[in-house]
This record gives C-alpha cells, sequence and structure tokens, in this order.
C-alpha cells in the first residue's frame, strides 16, 4: 500500500486553508511540514506554532521533518504543536541522542521518523533502524524544491528494503524529493511506502495525480 504526503512547501501560503481542503478532497495520506533552520539547510521556513496552526484546521496526520542543526532542543515544541510523525536527520544527532529521542516520542505515540542526505552513506544509520517507524530517504539535498531527482536514490532505496526483510523490521520507507510520474513506478518496486511531493502535485489536477500514486 502507497501512502502520499504531499509537501505544503509548494501550497500557496497565502491561501493556505484552500490547498488544505484541496489535499482532503484529493485524499492525501499525511501533509509533509519541511521546518528549516537556515544552518542545517540554507532556507529557512516553518516552526511549531505553524504546525499547530495546520493541525487546528486540518483533520490529516501531519508529517513534520525537522531540518534542523539542534532538533533536540525543539522536540517538545513540535509534539505539543500536534505532530504525527517527527522526523530528524541522523547526521546531527548520537545514536544515544536517538533513543532518548525516540523514548519521549513513543511516550507521546508520535512515529519516530530518521532521515538522511543524499551523500550520506547508509552505514551510518543502520544501529538506528531498529528505533524507527519511518525512514525518510531524501532524492534531493534539502532545503528547496523542484529539484533534480538523485538516481542514487534507488539503490538506496532497494538496500534499505533488504536490510528492513532481512532483519525483521518494520519502518515505513518515505521518499522525498523530485517524485512524479517518470519515477514513482521504480520507487515503488524498489520498496517505497510513503511518497512526498510538492512542485509535482500542486501543479495541475491533485486528484488525479495522488490516485495515480496509490496505484503504482
Amino acid at each position: 500500500m502507497i501512502y502520499v504526503s504531499p509537501s505544503i512547501l509548494s501550497a500557496n501560503l497565502v491561501n493556505l486553508q484552500k490547498d488544505l481542503a484541496l489535499l482532503s478532497k484529493a485524499k492525501a495520506d499525511y501533509i509533509h511540514i519541511d521546518c528549516m533552520d537556515g544552518h542545517f539547510v540554507d532556507n529557512i521556513a516553518f516552526g511549531p506554532s505553524f504546525v499547530k496552526q495546520i493541525k487546528a484546521i486540518s483533520s490529516l496526520p501531519l508529517d513534520v521533518h525537522l531540518m534542523l542543526d539542534e532538533p533536540l532542543k525543539y522536540v517538545d515544541e513540535f509534539i505539543l504543536s500536534g505532530s504525527d510523525i517527527l522526523t530528524i536527520h541522523q547526521e546531527v544527532v548520537s545514536l544515544n541522542e536517538f533513543m532518548s529521542y525516540h523514548e519521549k516520542l513513543k511516550s507521546h505515540r508520535v512515529l519516530v521518523g530518521l532521515s538522511l542526505r543524499p551523500n550520506t552513506p547508509l552505514e551510518n544509520i543502520y544501529p538506528y533502524l531498529p528505533y524507527c517507524d519511518v525512514v525518510l530517504v531524501m532524492s534531493v539535498m534539502p532545503g528547496f524544491s523542484g529539484q533534480k531527482f538523485y538516481e542514487s536514490t534507488y539503490q538506496r532505496i532497494e538496500m534499505l528494503n533488504q536490510y528492513r526483510k532481512e532483519n525483521h523490521l518494520s519502518y515505513l520507507l518515505e521518499v522525498d524529493g523530485g517524485v512524479d510520474e517518470t519515477n514513482m513506478d521504480e520507487l515503488k518496486n524498489k520498496g517505497v511506502d510513503i511518497f512526498v511531493s510538492g512542485s509535482y502535485l500542486f501543479k495541475g489536477d491533485m486528484k488525479r495525480k495522488i490516485e495515480r500514486m496509490k496505484h503504482v
């Protein structure tokens, strides 16, 4: 089964309530919210108060991606804001720190996510995987929408899917960046469970595109 998590970064932020209603009507499964600090990535976008406002006007679960240098400083705020999935980057947390993060999220019934940049070796995240509900594979360098898809993503997804099977793990594989009709079938074949997509979904017939994603 494929889930679709449209990235709010590509929505019309001047008329966001209209786009949120459109997401529900188009049967999106989540709302993907990228939170960026201008340090871990060059862009700046969205904080806990924004997540809280989205939670107040949408019934869709919130898939919150923290692209922050110091995500652990803000975890409590993002939990209280209504995050349903909370994802941080392996590049900025030790395994011990991640275990504390895992324990906190589980105590609040928030799904535990871990992400990595396209140039981060997969071996770096293997010790973390038994404690993940979601593994978010970036298929572009994080920070801006509309970037070109990294072809190496196919192999990385395939390897993480194989690792999941071999070690009897149950994390969902999520992919974010440049996902569209040219690559979604191959990504599904490699083991993806959740598609994050921004500019592709918000341009044109969103309902048709989400249906297409769910039935690859």
